[in-house]
């Protein structure tokens, strides 16, 4: 089936739309004080919604410390991720403004983040264990309530009763 010049005009036109999305995805190009600010906005309300959910399961303030060091060890975990990603998107910009992007160093690029990634969700699964060690099965009771509480809330929502 041959397509047409209007659909290779949209397919053309889809493939650039999407590698600038990746790209605009990245955020700013230096890490400045307003984005640092952010990133400790963020961390903030991370630590309070934590909070939040330690005083509904009764937790102890030893507890309390060690879930506090755990969440603090994956957002420091988390900063080469997000180091990456920039660079992915300014090297997918790079290539795409070339004449002739380097499809096989765009691969690597990507090989290289989905790494990242693998390695970090796989820290997340160890520390959420850690978690699990933390808590007392009635309070990993209380947790696994309050996940299925908010799946519902979510599925009522967005209309998937």
């Amino acid at each position: 089936m041959q397509i047409q010049k209007n659909q290779k005009s949209l397919l053309v036109a889809a493939a650039g739309i999407s590698l600038m999305a990746l790209a605009a995805g990245c955020g700013p190009e230096e890490d400045t004080a307003s984005d640092r600010a952010a990133l400790q906005e963020r961390h903030k309300k991370m630590s309070q919604r934590l909070d939040r959910v330690l005083d509904r399961i009764n937790a102890t303030q030893v507890q309390r410390r060690r879930i506090h060091q755990i969440k603090a060890n994956l957002i420091n975990q988390a900063a080469p991720l997000r180091k990456e990603r920039r660079q992915l998107a300014r090297k997918a910009l790079t290539e795409w403004n070339s004449p002739s992007p380097d499809r096989r160093g765009l691969h690597q690029a990507v090989d290289r983040q989905l790494e990242l990634i693998k390695a970090f969700a796989h820290l997340a699964v160890d520390r959420a264990i850690d978690v699990h060690a933390t808590l007392t099965p009635g309070q990993r009771t209380q947790v696994v309530d309050m996940v299925n509480q908010l799946r519902r809330m979510h599925r009522m929502w967005h209309g998937h009763y």
